[in-house]
């Protein structure tokens, strides 16, 4: 399986391409406004404002300006400073595409616009930032089970079920025959096919997080898909990569 876009670029703190692309612009047309009245380039941007006032460069300009609330800038027709340019008006090109991704999230599971493959992802991830497990957890396998435990681009039941419309709450776990739906929550904190290893690894976290094994199940997914302690990341990739292969190797 694949893990959506928007869970892609929310684990690795990327904004779409298109917001590099609108400020790349942006800073070209700065240069050419810039230039010496003399130069070449200068000319022929002057003439194309006299032809076209709306040609697909002038256009996507205009666009982007006003879309970051700086359209004086382009009434005005001043050279912006490289500071401004590199902080302001890039930080805000790329908290459009924060309020677009963060959007997207909240609209996860709302008919076609939706994506229910973000269903868990939404309950945890709030900022659109680099998760720190994908720097400080060494071993790329644990890395991997991880990530994919987060995206949904995983072989549990919650997700292949989509595929096969299988209804949500009979997408139960055939591991331990609770009747209960295999969803990350259940893998990770619930599924007493994993009793033993879990268990440890309960008792393991209380020390570092005091009164941990009294949270309910919810808040102990959630506080363990939000830490950032490196110990607890290490452990919990361990364990989700064992997880997967165990439970691989018992249905296959």
């Amino acid at each position: 399986q694949t893990a959506a876009n928007n869970a892609v670029y929310g684990e690795l703190g990327r904004r779409h391409c298109q917001s590099r692309y609108q400020w790349k612009q942006l800073a070209f047309w700065n240069r050419i406004i810039g230039l010496p009245e003399s130069r070449l380039v200068y000319k022929a941007y002057k003439l194309a404002l006299e032809i076209d006032n709306n040609s697909t460069f002038i256009k996507h300009i205009k666009t982007t300006l006003e879309e970051i609330g700086q359209y004086s800038l382009w009434q005005n027709q001043n050279q912006i400073s490289t500071y401004i340019l590199k902080t302001d008006i890039k930080n805000k090109i790329n908290l459009i595409y924060e309020k677009i991704w963060s959007k997207q999230l909240t609209e996860a599971r709302k008919g076609n616009k939706g994506n229910s493959k973000l269903r868990t992802y939404k309950t945890f991830k709030k900022s659109l930032q680099m998760e720190k497990y994908l720097s400080c957890i060494n071993v790329r396998a644990h890395r991997i089970a991880l990530t994919k435990l987060r995206t949904s681009a995983h072989q549990l039941r919650i997700e292949t079920g989509r595929f096969k419309n299988i209804d949500e709450k009979e997408r139960v776990c055939l591991l331990c025959h609770s009747g209960e739906v295999e969803s990350e929550v259940h893998f990770l904190i619930q599924c007493n096919f994993f009793k033993e290893k879990r268990d440890k690894f309960i008792t393991f976290i209380t020390k570092i997080i005091p009164g941990f094994n009294a949270y309910d199940n919810e808040k102990q997914f959630l506080e363990l898909m939000n830490t950032d302690n490196d110990v607890i990341l290490k452990k919990m990739g361990q364990l989700i990569y064992n997880g997967f292969k165990k439970r691989s190797d018992f249905l296959d």
